[in-house]
């Protein structure tokens, strides 16, 4: 029961850490799209539905303290627990919520299959004055195709210590 209980513990103070921000009136929410991939006939697209601004990605002029600094917004990133999301393709809509943890998987039904179908997500509750919106990426691949693996190289051909913080902090640094 012990995990059970702090996984109930963590939606608890998750949600309450929300209302605050809502109540603050803290509306910096932004919607992740993470490569997607699609079939001939589906597009498979996952994201997040986080707090706070856009993180720059590393770059060799930004000096150390900089980059350290968007290391950190990414490790300590507050997600939007049930966020409502809309996801727009083709002349298509689809509305759903995110799970607990911020995150959105959805698999959208492709009538005319382009080499790169356009698909735009966008934040709809918890509302904000302006749109909150991306655009998913997609991987395609052939049709032939009888297998495909999608993998990133956390634990598969690098060592992280994802399951040890201190550890994989430091190899982080």
């Amino acid at each position: 029961h012990g995990p059970r209980m702090l996984e109930e513990l963590e939606s608890v103070l998750d949600e309450l850490k929300h209302r605050l921000r809502l109540r603050l009136g803290i509306q910096q929410l932004r919607v992740v799209a993470y490569r997607g991939y699609r079939s001939e006939t589906h597009a498979f697209i996952r994201g997040r539905v986080l707090i706070g601004k856009d993180i720059e990605p590393a770059a060799e002029d930004h000096g150390k303290l900089r980059n350290f600094g968007n290391m950190a917004k990414r490790f300590l990133s507050a997600e939007i627990p049930r966020a409502e999301i809309e996801v727009q393709w083709e002349d298509q809509i689809l509305q759903t919520d995110c799970d607990h943890e911020g995150f959105y998987h959805v698999k959208l039904p492709l009538h005319n299959p382009t080499e790169h179908p356009h698909i735009t997500v966008r934040v709809l509750n918890p509302a904000v004055n302006h749109t909150v919106e991306t655009h998913a990426p997609i991987f395609p691949f052939p049709g032939n195709a009888d297998y495909i693996i999608v993998s990133d190289i956390d634990d598969t051909v690098l060592l992280t210590w994802a399951t040890k913080m201190w550890k994989m902090i430091l190899l982080t640094l």
